[in-house]
């Protein structure tokens, strides 16, 4: 299995295939037409728009898939010189164009830990190893709560949203780093 970076985006009002269209446009800018946009309708469960986008800049195939039912977007990057960092820049993109809380992590660093917490959230926010806590979120968890989670990185960005990394420039973490801080968040 290929390492892989994931970014995944809860969205928390109603959205649309033009909505995505948008969001995608915004984020990578580029001109985008309903021709470029896959939809399957296999499962009624997993049904999904993909997008696919080549960032001959950096020499990388970036996937979109907007999970309709879950509402979820989850955004996969191949593993790369400058990953950390262009996953760090697509998340402000994406905070940006959305407002939504984020989180991403390393795809083989989290074991068996997305089938057994898929459905554990903290208040619909899945807590991985990089997070971004919208202004609305800090308001409800606290400013300084946030600022003093236990992290090697925390940032606090013009908007007023948090963003942490459990482990200061990488995407990984361990599930004992990962579960003291949503125990640290739920307290």
């Amino acid at each position: 299995m290929s390492v892989s970076y994931i970014i995944s985006v809860q969205i928390n009002n109603k959205f649309t295939k033009e909505n995505f269209k948008k969001f995608i446009t915004k984020v990578v800018n580029t001109t985008l037409v309903n021709e470029e946009l896959e939809e399957t309708n296999r499962n009624k469960k997993k049904q999904y728009l993909y997008y696919g986008f080549n960032d001959e800049k950096n020499k990388i195939f970036i996937s979109f898939y907007w999970y309709i039912n879950d509402n979820q977007i989850i955004i996969f990057l191949p593993s790369f010189k400058n990953t950390t960092s262009y996953s760090i820049f697509l998340m402000q993109r994406i905070h940006k164009v959305l407002e939504f809380g984020l989180s991403a992590y390393k795809s083989d660093n989290i074991d068996d830990e997305i089938d057994k917490f898929s459905q554990q959230k903290l208040d619909n926010v899945r807590i991985w190893s990089v997070n971004l806590f919208t202004p609305k979120e800090v308001k409800k968890y606290g400013r300084e709560k946030l600022l003093n989670a236990p992290c090697e990185k925390i940032e606090e960005w013009e908007d007023g949203a948090i963003f942490m990394m459990i482990n200061k420039d990488s995407f990984e973490s361990t599930f004992e780093q990962r579960e003291k801080l949503r125990k640290y968040l739920k307290e």
